[in-house]
């Protein structure tokens, strides 16, 4: 409002909300009232203005407190995609080695037969006995074979991998008016459906998909939830699950 005269204004108000905040220099009538107030309704507000020598109001009016409108929740498009990654497992050592088997002439001597000292049961061939050879030894004579080195097998290797969340944001909210100041949203993910503890926050309405990565094995859960400038979140969407590996 201006003055003619170019006096100073001030306002006044009648029967002010109690949530509400008027200021006398402006005449501004502003405030954010509580769930409390939701469907409370004040009426007969006047607001006046006079330069001191005059007063001049606006009609009555009435402000009934409504619910914020809530933002629908995403759709998820497509189920999260795993893609598990296996790390190329180490090579098994080998199990038999030729190394513990050696060939020995020395067990063979002729030096024990002399003309004077020899006798038919004395003499052996080349120091060798039949007794000597077992067949379990499975042995020639002169040779010794050293059992192969029993090595544990290496441990299985770790698997990891990953899910691709994508959604359709929504474009209403749940009173069925325009969303139009949509600001992001949160992606859940968690190995409980009921615990959905991992929460990712993506600030840019824009973005309409989000990848999991280094999952372990396993069953794992996600769902996505809307938010607007606000702040108010929107309930989740259906819940997915896709098992890794």
């Amino acid at each position: 409002a201006r003055d003619a005269d170019g006096d100073t204004l001030s306002y006044s108000i009648s029967n002010k909300p109690s949530w509400a905040v008027f200021s006398i220099a402006t005449g501004q009538l502003s405030g954010q009232p509580t769930s409390s107030q939701v469907g409370k309704t004040d009426r007969n507000i006047v607001i006046s203005v006079s330069d001191g020598q005059a007063r001049v109001s606006l009609p009555a009016f009435a402000i009934t407190v409504s619910a914020a409108p809530i933002v629908t929740a995403p759709i998820v498009v497509a189920n999260p995609t795993p893609n598990p990654t296996t790390p190329n497992p180490a090579p098994s050592p080998p199990q038999n080695t030729s190394s513990g088997s050696s060939n020995t002439s020395s067990g063979n001597t002729s030096s024990g037969n002399t003309s004077s000292g020899n006798t038919s049961s004395g003499n052996t061939s080349s120091g060798n006995t039949s007794s000597g050879n077992t067949s379990s030894g499975n042995t020639s004579p002169g040779t010794s074979q050293t059992p192969a080195t029993n090595i544990p097998p290496p441990p299985p290797p770790t698997t990891s991998g990953t899910a691709t969340v994508s959604w359709l944001p929504p474009t209403q909210n749940t009173d069925g008016t325009e969303l139009v100041d949509l600001a992001g949203y949160r992606v859940y993910h968690g190995t409980n459906p009921n615990s959905l503890t991992d929460v990712r926050i993506i600030s840019n309405p824009g973005i309409t998909l989000f990848v999991f990565d280094n999952l372990a094995s396993g069953r794992h859960y996600f769902a996505v939830s809307a938010v607007n400038a606000g702040g108010t979140e929107s309930s989740l969407s259906e819940t997915h699950s896709k098992s890794i590996p």
